[in-house]
């Protein structure tokens, strides 16, 4: 396996775990794992392969099922919709991304960070939809991954505007 970098850490492995950590903290069907996964070094790594896999999952339908849909409507927001050409956005990206001297090329972070939120996110509602979807009992901490999940969505929402209008200003002074 290829050594993972901190930012694919970050959104395959933390929002793998997030999931898995949001189930145990919200339903009680989930609890059990708690007292299998210490006393078993293969259980352990399971998990661990199971949180990258997750992670990864979540990522891959945020990058080309819900980010796409976002970034439209941020463009829309911050160009306005005659301007928003998504194509040329991203290719003034790509060509700016290579030039190392260029502001652009640090945004890549920024929005590596933008990722993550948006992927936690999802890993918490999704880890609330399972147990309703499976009718599992939840826990007097439930209400916490509500909150953590609008907490981290509001934070993604409010990085990724602000990343576009940065951008946006980028753009507009060349």
């Amino acid at each position: 396996m290829e050594k993972l970098d901190i930012n694919e850490l970050l959104r395959y492995g933390f929002s793998g775990a997030l999931l898995f950590l949001a189930s145990l903290i919200s339903f009680k069907q989930t609890i059990p794992l708690i007292k299998i996964l210490p006393s078993n070094l293969l259980g352990a790594s399971s998990v661990l392969g199971i949180v990258l896999i997750m992670g990864s999952v979540i990522y891959a339908i945020h990058r080309s099922i819900l980010y796409p849909l976002m970034y439209k409507v941020g463009c829309i927001v911050i160009y306005g919709k005659k301007q928003a050409d998504i194509f040329n956005l991203d290719t003034k990206r790509w060509m700016r991304n290579k030039d190392q001297e260029s502001l652009q090329h640090n945004f890549r972070e920024w929005a590596s960070q933008i990722h993550f939120l948006y992927c936690s996110t999802w890993a918490t509602v999704l880890a609330q939809l399972i147990g309703h979807w499976n009718k599992w009992d939840q826990t007097n901490l439930h209400w916490l991954i509500w909150v953590v999940a609008i907490t981290l969505g509001m934070a993604a929402l409010i990085h990724h505007y602000r990343y576009l209008k940065y951008e946006h200003d980028l753009f507009s002074s060349v």
